[in-house]
């Protein structure tokens, strides 16, 4: 994903080209979006709704995952139980 896509200096094309060669994705992979002006995201959300699946049930009580994200880091993913 691409934040801040509303600044004046934002190279989108540049770091997707970026993203590409680091990780090996395709371009259609690459989310963008800004906090800001909400652009890009629903579909931030519709991708995190495809890709983490549902909670579980586990003794009859529901889990889910969570994540712990700290200055735009994701520090850490686990399950409430």
């Amino acid at each position: 994903m691409i934040n801040k896509i509303d600044l004046p200096n934002a190279e989108i094309e540049k770091t997707k080209k970026e993203i590409i060669h680091l990780l090996g994705c395709k371009e259609e992979e690459i989310l963008e979006a800004s906090g800001k002006t909400g652009e890009g995201v629903k579909k931030i959300l519709e991708r995190v709704i495809k890709m983490i699946p549902p909670p579980r049930v586990s003794q009859g009580k529901l889990c889910g995952l969570s994540f712990l994200i700290q200055n735009t880091t994701l520090t850490k993913a686990f399950w409430l139980m």
